[in-house]
């Protein structure tokens, strides 16, 4: 199944697709009008009921997907990600090649949805594009075995994993420049398990950028295969149903290119992953109050000065 979160007349809705069109779950018999993330927490026998409402759902029920609006997918409790796990991304950034894997926490603010515009900050000209296949958890789990973590993903779908590069290199860690608001994307649809191969594994994976393909590569590329992702998080958090883990981006990034390639307002930015489809985003540039940003990087200098290194009598 592929299923969405959608608004349409001041109204949001989960809806599943049917061929061309979508079926609204709150006008079958299932009567479903809460989100996604809640759809999910009711476990795997809600999705046999969602299964048995679109096959009995009458004309009522079917909607066109134009003129709908994309909702972020879900919202959910945490969202883990893995870095620098494709192997040619990892020749291309001259990084030591990693022997275990590399995890940051995104907030979901930093997330829009399909359609909507990513928003370049004010305060950084180094906005970069990441596709990556991103993991939707179905089923509550903790401390969970490398050879039973695909048992608990409820599907996947694809997400941007904005990157603020400046930032990220400057603090000394990814978390800061992986946070800016509105900074990313994911969606549209999620994509049940079943319909894809075990894993998700060999799938294509491309990024376009105003029509040109900037990242193009395959899931079999990952060093750290979605099952050890989803395992590796679990160490750390309780997974939920509706949590996303993103796995890392391919080759092909636009801070790896020479000159370095940044987003800049105007852009339109088309992620694809085989077997998924296709998350689609215009680039705009953040407001900013009138007096400025204000960022100062000088200003976050340390106000407490090591021993060894005060002047003499100070």
């Amino acid at each position: 199944m592929r299923l969405a979160y959608v608004s349409n007349g001041g109204r949001r809705f989960v809806v599943v697709r049917d061929g061309a069109y979508y079926v609204d779950l709150s006008r079958t018999d299932m009567a479903w009008s809460r989100g996604l993330t809640e759809l999910l927490e009711e476990g795997p026998a809600a999705l046999q009921r969602v299964e048995q409402a679109v096959a009995t759902a009458g004309a009522e029920a079917r909607v066109d997907a134009v003129g709908l609006s994309y909702l972020r997918l879900n919202e959910p409790g945490c969202v883990f990600c893995i870095g620098t796990n494709y192997a040619a991304h990892i020749r291309e950034r001259s990084r030591p090649f990693p022997v275990e894997p590399s995890c940051f926490i995104k907030s979901v603010a930093a997330l829009v949805a399909h359609g909507q515009p990513i928003e370049r900050p004010a305060n950084s000209e180094q906005l970069d594009y990441e596709v990556e296949l991103a993991v939707v958890i179905g089923r509550a789990g903790r401390y969970l075995r490398v050879d039973q973590a695909l048992d608990y993903v409820a599907g996947y779908t694809i997400m941007n994993d904005g990157s603020v590069r400046d930032f990220q290199n400057r603090y000394g860690n990814v978390t800061v420049g992986k946070n800016f608001a509105n900074s990313g994307a994911i969606g549209p649809e999620l994509v049940t398990a079943d319909e894809l191969p075990r894993g998700a594994h060999g799938l294509r994976i491309t990024t376009r950028v105003n029509g040109s393909i900037v990242q193009d590569s395959s899931t079999a590329d990952l060093v750290f295969d979605v099952a050890m992702c989803v395992s590796l998080a679990s160490q750390t958090v309780s997974l939920k149903p509706g949590d996303v883990i993103s796995t890392g981006t391919p080759a092909g990034v636009g801070a790896a290119r020479t000159p370095p390639v940044w987003l800049r307002a105007g852009d339109l930015v088309e992620m694809f992953i085989e077997g998924i489809g296709s998350l689609s985003n215009p680039i705009v540039d953040a407001l900013a109050p009138a007096a400025g940003h204000g960022y100062d990087r000088e200003a976050y200098a340390p106000i407490v000065i090591p021993v060894s290194e005060r002047a003499n009598g100070d």
